[in-house]
């Protein structure tokens, strides 16, 4: 019986499909014949606006809707790792569930290159076809990069291209031939300079309306692009659930359609600004109609009358009208004087404007998405996005009818997974005023050449059962501190050994924001709540006055929940980890640990290495303390040799001369009744998927999703067909209004029937909210031990070769590496990689957008 994601990753195939087919078969004149033809059966007796619109909502609002559907209801949370089959002898490894590469012996062939012996080092691999096409389609899946390029960047081209040459060829029909000169005419060189005006008047026309149909193909690409725009960023967005990736990696595919929308806007916008000075070139040149000056004249009034319209157009633009209908003469004499030798109402003034309005809008967010911008200023960034998006949109809404018709599934996608969730934070901030409940807040020193007052916080928060239940190794929360910034941020969050129901955010102070918390803890620091500071002089705590901590917010949880399926399901697996990269693996590591007593006979995975290359002793020793010294107490559960190995190597590549010593200080927020009355433990979203155990319990939020899918779908339809008007452009607002309106007040109603908004009970005060003594570590024996499933090792030899860390993996059967760190080591660990194993499987954590 196939599993449900199986048939999730089916359904949404076939979905994908549909709009492919349109993408490479709509531009061309046979297939836009056929497309019509189809829709000529679905609405016989509408007009041409219904029937593109009922058009665009097949190819792509109704697919997006049943792909939503299936994930919402067929994404389970699935056992960890490989299984065995017994009878046969073979192991079957799941990296991914459904393109999953069988075993060696059936699907692999090896041409023995050293005198016959099968030598894993020198064999090279001759994979079957049908395993070959499931390897591309993984590699495919796994890459956003890859999977923006096949299935959004160059199906988009290929329509745009598609459409471009239609109406060249078509309009190759009309092309303009110069009139032969009739010989009896006694005036030939009258008669000659006549024909060649009317042919250069000719031609120019045809010139322009060439141009014109290449401006509005253009417009079109960059619709289509934005169909799907805000799937990819959407908050516990279903497709990128089931496609696994990182809220990181799927902006990826969110950028490659942003940069598709602004090129097709900008060549709309940059061909119709042509088009519109078209004649005054001409007239400027042969000098037959205006003088100099008043050409010049006109180019300026044209400008800015053209784009600022006065202020009796404003009525007729957005309620409907024509200048015609005005019955003030001077109004005519203007308007036709700013549309020379063109007939035209106000209703074209304001496209120009909305079309201006909206160009620059988006151009605003293409400079503010810029790399450099996003990495130093990302609350600029975020604020840009916020304030120009949702003018862009309303910008594009007024500037062509069926513009919404592109964007509802996109808007409706994004309206469905993410307001719900906003939604219930909402009321938890109003339930909670100071946010969630911290435990212990501790500063690591971390001083570098840059900041010698730079340091590691590690924040302690206290999380509901759900939430402790729900959390997955590597997923990350986001982050709000009113008084620091109004923008969340995300963070990686992690268990505390031996501490139920607490999480932990390790985070380091190196943009605008980290530096601004660091600050304000610091300031709470200084006033002191409850306080111990160990060091090498003084190791005796000192109780000092209260203090206050900062309201702090915590949402999630966000990110790949199936990080441990991912490692279980090689043989052998490096993990590299840089600075404070390390934080995604630290639960998982433990947990990969404590659990092999259960999985030991059934998993996959048999050695382990991570490789952590860090400057920073005081964190070293923290982490080592906190999580390592844990994982080194861990023995296999029985008397026969031990068949998972893990192997902890720290490459210090600092200064310091004296790495034995721990300074850590930690402070307690105040444990009045009062404190735990106005916070709440940190409780995840009611609105996650892949976190249930059966398809049952995910019809809840089938509901959430199809209901706020669907009945915005529906007054899409209903205020499109109906209500809308071409010349009201105040009219093609309302269906934009009706779909945030809907979406909002379904989800409150789903909020309240989840039951997740009183999350304000008051909780009895927990033994564990104390601090902790961080004393220095002693060091394990790894070899008092014959049976200990890890080993720790520390190295001072400086900063490693990363390709002799990898050396290992040639001689593995299905092998993996986990990278996490600076973009430098990532693409060091990538380019090693390649030359290591033919099969080698690279999972990166990226951080940066």
């Amino acid at each position: 019986m196939p599993r449900p994601r199986s048939v999730a990753i089916l359904i949404t195939a076939q979905c994908l499909f549909v709009s492919q087919i349109y993408l490479y078969l709509g531009g061309s004149s046979r297939g836009r014949t056929q497309f019509r033809q189809m829709m000529n059966f679905v609405l016989p007796a509408e007009n041409e606006d219904l029937k593109a619109g009922a058009l665009v909502f097949v190819v792509f609002a109704i697919p997006l809707l049943v792909a939503g559907a299936a994930c919402a209801l067929l994404l389970t949370d699935e056992p960890c790792g490989g299984h065995v089959d017994a009878n046969k002898n073979r192991h079957f490894t799941q990296i991914d569930d459904d393109f999953s590469l069988e075993t060696v012996d059936e699907t692999v062939d090896f041409e023995t290159t050293n005198h016959g012996t099968n030598n894993p080092t020198s064999r090279k691999c001759n994979l079957h076809p049908r395993t070959k096409l499931k390897a591309i389609i993984r590699k495919i899946i796994q890459s956003p990069s890859l999977f923006a390029a096949v299935f959004v960047l160059i199906p988009c081209l290929f329509f745009y291209i598609s459409n471009i040459l239609r109406h060249y060829h078509s309009a190759m029909g009309d092309y303009p031939t110069f009139p032969a000169v009739n010989e009896s005419d006694t005036d030939q060189q009258s008669s000659l300079m006549s024909n060649y005006s009317n042919f250069h008047q000719q031609l120019s026309n045809w010139r322009r309306a060439l141009l014109q149909h290449i401006a509005n193909d253009s417009a079109i690409l960059a619709l289509v692009a934005m169909a799907y725009l805000l799937v990819p960023i959407s908050k516990h967005s279903l497709l990128v659930i089931l496609s696994r990736w990182s809220p990181v990696q799927a902006v990826v595919v969110h950028k490659w359609a942003g940069r598709l929308a602004i090129f097709g806007v900008v060549m709309h916008g940059t061909l119709h600004v042509i088009i519109a000075y078209w004649k005054w070139w001409n007239a400027f040149a042969r000098k037959d109609t205006l003088s100099h000056q008043e050409t010049y004249s006109w180019l300026k009034r044209s400008f800015w009358y053209g784009y600022l319209p006065r202020w009796y157009c404003w009525k007729n633009a957005i309620f409907g009208g024509s200048m015609d209908e005005s019955d003030d003469d001077s109004v005519d004499e203007s308007l036709e004087y700013q549309c020379y030798r063109d007939k035209c109402t106000c209703y074209d003034f304001f496209l120009n404007l909305t079309g201006l309005l909206g160009m620059v809008a988006l151009i605003i967010l293409g400079v503010s998405s810029v790399g450099y911008v996003r990495r130093h200023y990302y609350r600029l960034f975020y604020l840009v996005h916020i304030i120009a998006g949702p003018c862009f949109i309303v910008m594009a809404t007024l500037h062509y009818k069926r513009t919404i018709l592109y964007l509802c599934p996109s808007i409706l996608y994004y309206a469905s997974t993410t307001i719900p969730t906003y939604i219930q934070n909402w009321m938890k901030h109003c339930c909670s005023h100071r946010g969630t409940r911290i435990v212990t807040v501790t500063r690591i020193s971390c001083p570098s050449l840059q900041n010698p007052n730079a340091a590691v916080w590690d924040i302690v928060f206290e999380a509901s059962d759900k939430a402790f239940q729900q959390y997955r190794p590597g997923q990350n929360i986001y982050l709000h501190v009113p008084h620091v910034s109004l923008v969340k941020h995300p963070f990686t969050a992690n268990r505390v050994p031996g501490s139920q129901n607490h999480l932990r955010l390790l985070i380091r102070e190196t943009g605008p924001f980290t530096f601004q918390l660091g600050n304000c803890l610091n300031n709470s620091l200084e006033r002191r709540n409850s306080i111990q500071l160990v060091t090498e002089q003084d190791e005796e705590a000192q109780s000092l006055p209260h203090a206050s901590i900062l309201s702090t917010y915590i949402s999630g949880f966000h990110g790949i929940s199936c990080r441990r399926q991912q490692l279980c399901s090689h043989d052998n697996v490096i993990i590299i980890a840089g600075g404070i990269g390390i934080t995604p693996y630290l639960s998982l590591l433990f947990e990969i640990v404590d659990q092999q007593a259960s999985l030991a006979s059934t998993n996959f995975l048999k050695s382990l290495e991570l490789h952590w290359i860090c400057r920073d002793i005081s964190l070293i020793r923290y982490i080592e303390e906190q999580y390592f010294s844990k994982m080194l107490t861990c023995s296999h559960p029985s008397d026969d040799k031990p068949s998972f190995s893990l192997e902890i190597v720290v490459h210090y590549t600092g200064n310091e001369t004296s790495p034995s010593v721990s300074n850590a200080i930690a402070f307690s927020p105040e444990t009045s009744s009062q404190y735990y009355t106005v916070t709440s433990p940190m409780a995840p979203s009611s609105f996650s998927l892949g976190i249930n155990q059966y398809v049952s319990q995910n019809v809840f939020y089938l509901m959430v999703f199809a209901s706020i899918y669907s009945v915005g779908l529906w007054m899409v339809w209903l205020l499109f067909g109906r209500v809308q008007s071409k010349d009201a452009m105040a009219s093609r607002l309302l269906p934009l209004i009706a779909v945030c309106a809907s979406s909002v007040c379904l989800a409150i109603v789903f909020v309240q029937f989840s039951g997740e908004n009183k999350m304000c009970c008051k909780l009895p005060m927990s033994s564990s909210n104390e601090v902790c003594n961080y004393a220095t570590v002693t060091e394990n024996d790894p070899t008092s031990s014959p049976e200990t499933l890890a080993t720790y090792k520390e190295q001072s030899t400086g900063r490693p070769d990363v390709h002799d860390l990898l050396i290992s993996l040639k001689t593995s059967r299905n092998p993996a590496v986990f990278v996490s760190g600076p973009k430098q080591l990532m693409d060091q660990v990538r380019h090693s990689s390649k030359s290591c194993n033919c099969s080698c499987e690279v999972y990166e954590e990226l951080f940066e957008l």
